[in-house]
């Protein structure tokens, strides 16, 4: 069986690795889309919409590295905020960004997990 400090570090990496995925992908659809350059012509939602999901997932990816609980409260925080502005604006919750939250929980995890550890530490 895996001890408990290995686990951590297996699911730190993976969330790591899923966050570096996430934020290649918002880049690729940025520059491959030219968000930037249509950014004058977006509504106001679609500019919220914007800030709410690439912008403040990948600040709180970012993070996560160091802060891993802070970075995971910011990705979920966002996840939350793009859907009560869909389901404001369109009256539906949008589905589709919930895999961000499994990206959030592994940092979440790691975070309390090394938490739990220092304490055992501390008390030896």
């Amino acid at each position: 069986m895996l001890k408990e400090e290995t686990l951590v570090k297996i699911i730190k990496w993976m969330a790591r690795i899923c966050s570096i995925v996430m934020i290649a992908m918002f880049l690729l659809f940025f520059i491959g889309e030219g968000v930037v350059a249509d950014y004058a012509i977006l509504t106001n939602t679609e500019k919220l919409m914007l800030l709410f999901l690439p912008c403040l997932i990948s600040v709180g990816a970012i993070v996560a590295w160091k802060y891993e609980v802070f970075g995971a409260a910011l990705m979920t925080i966002s996840v939350i905020g793009i859907n009560v502005v869909s389901s404001v604006v369109k009256g539906k919750f949008i589905f589709d960004f919930w895999i961000f939250l499994f990206i959030a929980a592994m940092f979440l995890i790691v975070g309390f997990k090394k938490e739990k550890i220092k304490r055992v530490k501390k008390t030896k």
